[in-house]
């Protein structure tokens, strides 16, 4: 115990850290230095500049390529955003027009153009002396014209799509999406076609502003309705136009693939086809016979059907119009099947739809009419669009 006058000394001890393994040997301690990362990181670098340094005409080129398909790209993309023709005051961009033509491309052959040969659109526009192209761009120029009349419209007369109509149209486009692959896929259909989101997006907003204004001007008692007399005029035509039958349809092709069915199943439907018209006018009852028979057969009570003349098959049509009311054809052969149609009497029950036609009409000829004034101006790149 230290008491006063004692004195006391504290021996500092110092260590040396090292990094210890243990040896074979027993007792010894080997001391290893710690691994220098730093060092092998900046010869792995060093070895990558002088492989570039010595292929430096290469990477040179490889540099220059790369940054010029990256412009390229760039540009490409802003391009889309160029005005490419104006309507009266109206502007639209390359991507509009893009749009407008990928739609029309569809609408007149089915398919992307890149997947029509040159010989199949050829034979399409022959008589109007023009190319594929030209056709085309000219009628996508005709619907933008349109556009341009049903936004002015619709402004005019304070019409503007309501939340459900925005609705609507997301839930469309997300059908779509999802029928393409999902939101990737949508977005190279887009690019394939030089089309943005935005042209997309506008191109359905007007198709539906369309519908908005329809509904607000021309609809039945609305600003734009048909006259007395339009009414009139439109019911003659409607008692003139349509048809309304009933038919039995025995098929000569497999529906799921178009394949013939064979000579001896057509052979044994052909005979089925006559053996049930006999029944027929030996008076069984028509829609009796479609239920049992008819390979298109709906429920009872829903196999009448009216038609505009023009929309049935050419050979089946000729027969139907030369039938008396409640009279029945002959068996009717096409590529496709063997019919048996009964004509009947035509009533007014399709007469509101066909006023909606024709207030439809009344709608397309206002804006021709206020189309037919628009100035139209062209940019230079209008004409490199294929």
């Amino acid at each position: 115990m230290a008491t006063k006058g004692s004195k006391t000394t504290t021996k500092k001890v110092t260590t040396k850290k090292t990094t210890r393994t243990n040896s074979k040997k027993e007792g010894v301690i080997e001391v290893k230095e710690p691994k220098k990362v730093g060092s092998k990181i900046k010869g792995f670098f060093k070895k990558i500049f002088n492989f570039i340094k010595s292929h430096k005409y290469i990477f040179g080129i490889l540099s220059g390529l790369i940054v010029l398909i990256i412009f390229y790209l760039i540009y490409l993309s802003i391009s889309l955003g160029f005005t490419v023709v104006t309507i009266d005051e109206t502007k639209f961009t390359k991507a509009d027009l893009n749009m407008q033509l990928y739609n029309l491309k569809y609408s007149y052959f089915g398919k992307e153009s890149y997947e029509i040969s040159d010989a199949t659109l050829d034979e399409q526009i022959t008589s109007l002396n023009m190319t594929v192209g030209e056709y085309l761009k000219q009628q996508a120029v005709e619907e933008l014209k349109i556009l341009t009349a049903v936004e002015k419209i619709a402004e005019e007369n304070n019409i503007s799509l309501s939340d459900e109509d925005y609705k609507d149209l997301e839930e469309n486009k997300e059908e779509v999406i999802s029928n393409v692959g999902g939101k990737s896929e949508f977005k190279k259909l887009l690019r394939k076609n030089n089309i943005t989101e935005a042209a997309y997006d506008k191109f359905y907003y007007i198709n539906k502003l369309y519908d908005k204004v329809f509904e607000e001007l021309y609809s039945s008692g609305k600003k734009n309705d048909l006259t007395t007399e339009e009414k009139e005029s439109a019911k003659e035509e409607y008692f003139e136009k349509y048809l309304k039958i009933q038919q039995i349809v025995l098929a000569k092709i497999d529906v799921s693939t178009g394949n013939d069915l064979g000579d001896t199943i057509i052979n044994q439907k052909e005979t089925l086809a006559n053996s049930i018209l006999t029944e027929a006018r030996n008076g069984a009852d028509f829609e009796d016979l479609i239920i049992k028979y008819s390979e298109e057969a709906q429920e009872k009570g829903n196999n009448t059907y009216y038609y505009a003349k023009g929309d049935l098959l050419e050979n089946i049509e000729s027969v139907v119009v030369s039938l008396g009311t409640g009279s029945i054809s002959d068996v009717i052969e096409t590529d496709y099947a063997f019919h048996i149609v009964k004509r009947l009497e035509l009533d007014d029950s399709k007469l509101e739809n066909y006023y909606d036609i024709v207030r439809n009409n009344k709608l397309v000829d206002d804006i021709q009419d206020m189309i037919e004034d628009y100035k139209i101006f062209y940019e230079n790149s209008y004409k490199k669009i294929k």
